[in-house]
Formats: C-alpha cells, sequence, structure tokens
C-alpha cells in the first residue's frame, strides 16, 4: 500500500476524500488500524512527476511510503547491494539512490583575527546559517528553539534595613551564631518521657560508615561533649547514630531513636489518663486519687506542649 501520514496532510493543507474500499492495516503484533480516507498527492521522483493516491494513517517514520502497488505499476527493479531502485519513466530510466549519510559543513566566520595576520585559525568560531537551510529546517520540523545568551553581572550585596538590623542587634542573644557552652538553668518542672513498664531496652549496633564519615562523628560528639550538652552515658540502652548530608555540602548528625520510641507511652493513653483525671477533680477534697491527679497532668501537659514531646525544659 502507498501511505501518507497524516500530520503531512494537515501540514500541507491536503484535502483528503473518503476511500473507496475501506479495509483495516494489521501490525506485527496483531493492532489494527483502520484505512478509511486518502489523498491525491503531486509527488516529484527525480524527473518524474505524477499524481497518486496515497492512503491515509497516523505514522511518525515517514512522510510518505510507497509501496507494493506503486513498485508493481512502474516495474521497480531493486539492487540490494547498492540499495538503489530502478524504473522507466517515460521512455527515460530514472534510479533513486539512498540520501547521503555525510554530513554537510556548515560556514564559518571567525570573530578574532584574521588567518592572514596570524597564519592559522584561532579563538571561538560562528557556525552561520543561510536563510533558504533555515527555511527549510523549520519547516522540516515545525520547532523553532532561539538561545539567547544575556551577561551577568556580579549579585549585588545585600543590605539589611537599619531598623532591622537595629532589631537583630538588640536580641543577638536570642538568635547567636553558636550556642553557649552550658546547658539552660534547671527549672521547677522537670519533665521526662517514661518507658512502658517491663519494655526491653533496645541495645543494637552502630551503622557501617567510612573513615572520613568516622571522623566527621567523632569531630561532631567532641564538640558536643566539650560544651557539656551531651556526657557519657552508662545506660543499656544504646540506639545508632548516623550522617545524613544537607544542601551545603556539610554533615548533620541524627539519631535513630525508631526502636526506643515503640517502647514509649503511647500518647493515646495519654490523653486517656487526662480525661480521667479531669473527671477526678469532682470529688471532695481529702480523695486518695487527688494527688496522682496533679501528677499525671503536669506530665501529660510536658508532653503535649507546643505540640511535640519535650524531654527537656
Amino acid at each position: 500500500m502507498n501511505v501518507i501520514s497524516k500530520s503531512a496532510v494537515t501540514r500541507l493543507n491536503l484535502k483528503p476524500e473518503p476511500h473507496p474500499h475501506p479495509f483495516h492495516v494489521a501490525w506485527v503484533d496483531k493492532t489494527k488500524l483502520p484505512v478509511t480516507e486518502r489523498c491525491l498527492v503531486s509527488l516529484k521522483l527525480g524527473t518524474c512527476d505524477e499524481d497518486i493516491y496515497l492512503d491515509l494513517l497516523p505514522m511518525n517514520v515517514a512522510h510518505v511510503l510507497l509501496g507494493r502497488p506503486w513498485l508493481y505499476d512502474h516495474r521497480v527493479q531493486n539492487c540490494g547491494r547498492e540499495n538503489t531502485y530502478t524504473f522507466q519513466h517515460e521512455g527515460k530510466s530514472i534510479t533513486l539512490r539512498p540520501a547521503n549519510p555525510a554530513i554537510k559543513p556548515t560556514k564559518t566566520n571567525i570573530t578574532t583575527s584574521s588567518p592572514s595576520q596570524t597564519g592559522k585559525v584561532s579563538g571561538p568560531q560562528l557556525a552561520l546559517l543561510s536563510y533558504g537551510e533555515f527555511e527549510k529546517e523549520s519547516l522540516e520540523t515545525g520547532v523553532v528553539f532561539a538561545l539567547v545568551i544575556k551577561e551577568i553581572s556580579a549579585a549585588p550585596s545585600y543590605q539589611q534595613p537599619e531598623p532591622l538590623h537595629q532589631l537583630l542587634n538588640e536580641f543577638s542573644d536570642v538568635m547567636p551564631d553558636d550556642l553557649p557552652n552550658e546547658l539552660p538553668p534547671m527549672r521547677d518542672i522537670q519533665h521526662a518521657i517514661d518507658l512502658v513498664p517491663g519494655s526491653q531496652l533496645p541495645n543494637l549496633p552502630h551503622y557501617r560508615m567510612n573513615s572520613s564519615e568516622r571522623a566527621e562523628l567523632n569531630t561532631q560528639i567532641q564538640g558536643l561533649l566539650d560544651k557539656g550538652f551531651i556526657r557519657h552515658s552508662l545506660s543499656p540502652c544504646a540506639v545508632p547514630v548516623l550522617l545524613t548530608p544537607k544542601k551545603d555540602g556539610s554533615w548533620r548528625m541524627c539519631v535513630d531513636s525508631r526502636a526506643i520510641n515503640k517502647s514509649q507511652l503511647n500518647i493515646d493513653s495519654l490523653f486517656h489518663d487526662l480525661r480521667i483525671c479531669w473527671m477526678s477533680w469532682q470529688v471532695p477534697n481529702g480523695f486518695p486519687r487527688l494527688t496522682f491527679v496533679a501528677v499525671t497532668i503536669r506530665f501529660v501537659l510536658g508532653k503535649v506542649m507546643n505540640g511535640k514531646p519535650h524531654s527537656k525544659p
């Protein structure tokens, strides 16, 4: 069958007409496509000009495919070694040869010193495209992209407004560049995260890491020890630590507390205790459970303050 793509018909503004004998085309995977339209197209192959009916199909491998009907009508002879097709038209022999895959050299223009002055071509070269070549390429692809190069000057330095600068200086102790080498002072109410009674404490091995990561981890741990934020623990409970990269290329030390979190009290049970304690406030003074009420409420408020658990003031 002789085929023309629907995209070519649309681009060339051809008028399709109903096919006198509609049929289906089956592919290798048994997929069928209906052929219900055809179009009269003027083709030029070398010195051969003719009008031929082509069936319409959606395809993207080519715009026009000349198949068995055209080969039969023109008695085309194929040479497999040279990949040529030869046929007779109006007493003349016409041979169709494959396109040359070689890339045509583009014209170049030297934007620096001329070769007559230097004796050799140096510096950047500018590839130029003629108007005809540009028009041909644009019509064939249908899409044209333009790349515009713009020089970027140095980014201007950001200067803080004077009111903002005074505000930051006034409250510099709230947002210091580094934390002080001591813990916050002791508060009247101390909060703690209790574990489920009878739960087994996890003792997991450390994660594998290379020598550079281990050195970075030791540096961060030593810095926390020097500031007094952490201390050596004798607890049988051990959770592994690992390093995760940050956007600026530095490393953040993280503690994998998933195992110990499973042994903590469930927040739903804490809210349940809070409801029980709220109901217990209605009993007369001196009820033995009243002392338990105050302790439980204070503990629960420490767990849900600011929407997240707090183990330290």
